[in-house]
């Protein structure tokens, strides 16, 4: 409770520090950053602006984004440049971080939108 947050975009980051990171599958080399809202019964509910996430991800150093499954098809349908090599865990519960399914962030970005590209594409590169 010595925690001080700002409304409950903090709740999924705070959960998964609880939980530990050798449940979730995570070795040393491993950086995650969570983006999520935590409901009372463990779901996972998303807080948009999904290129903020990555942006802050990126910026963070982070080579996994934990987010909402509701962020995780949002970001699905956008039409993104991403040159990193961040993975992506979608979940919809707590329950599903016993066993996180992980995503190339590559992949989920060009499988999903249209070749031609938007007037305005957003482009993000990986820093390190």
């Amino acid at each position: 409770s010595s925690i001080h947050k700002f409304g409950t975009g903090a709740d999924l980051a705070i959960a998964l520090s609880i939980i530990g990171s050798s449940s979730l599958g995570l070795n040393d080399q491993d950086s995650i950053f969570a983006w999520g809202e935590l409901g009372l019964g463990g779901e996972v509910k998303g807080l948009g602006q999904v290129t903020r996430a990555i942006t802050a991800a990126t910026r963070a150093g982070a080579n996994e984004l934990w987010l909402s499954s509701s962020d995780f098809e949002l970001l699905s349908k956008m039409n993104l440049k991403y040159d990193g090599d961040m993975k992506i865990v979608a979940l919809s519960n707590l329950a599903e971080t016993s066993k996180p399914k992980r995503f190339q962030l590559t992949d989920v970005v060009s499988k999903t939108h249209s070749p031609k590209p938007s007037p305005t594409p957003v482009s993000y590169t990986h820093l390190r």
